[in-house]
């Protein structure tokens, strides 16, 4: 049986709070702020890198977890054919979809599976290279 609703997301929002607390705080990578009305639905953890995110991104998809970023090419609209001829100049959009990255949280992933997820957060936000996990 599935939980109810309400209860299934308070058990997402419990493990991405894990996965940012387990994280430690740094400066290099880190959530990306809301609104104080809103609230992240945990499913994916968008982080942000003071810097581009590509490396980092190449990181974790070596380490067996390749963000959202990498699996559906995260750019902006206007560099996809169908919406080129309405292009036009917007640096937010650029700057960020270079300085994100998503990462999954989900409630069918296992506590070792977050914790995995957190330590790599940590290895790779201070610039470690991590073997791929099997």
């Amino acid at each position: 049986m599935r939980p109810a609703p309400a209860r299934r997301v308070r058990r997402v929002r419990r493990a991405g709070v894990a996965v940012v607390s387990w994280s430690g705080d740094d400066s290099r990578l880190a959530e990306l702020g809301y609104g104080p009305q809103d609230a992240p639905n945990y499913y994916n953890l968008v982080l942000i890198s003071s810097n581009s995110a590509e490396p980092l991104a190449a990181g974790f998809a070596a380490a067996g977890l390749p963000p959202d970023s990498i699996r559906y090419a995260y750019r902006p609209l206007y560099h996809r054919p169908l919406f080129a001829p309405y292009a036009s100049a917007c640096p937010n959009a650029e700057a960020l979809c270079a300085a994100t990255l998503q990462l999954p949280v989900h409630p069918g992933m296992s506590r070792a599976a977050l914790e995995w997820v957190a330590d790599r957060i940590q290895a790779l936000a201070a610039g470690h290279t991590e073997r791929r996990c099997s």
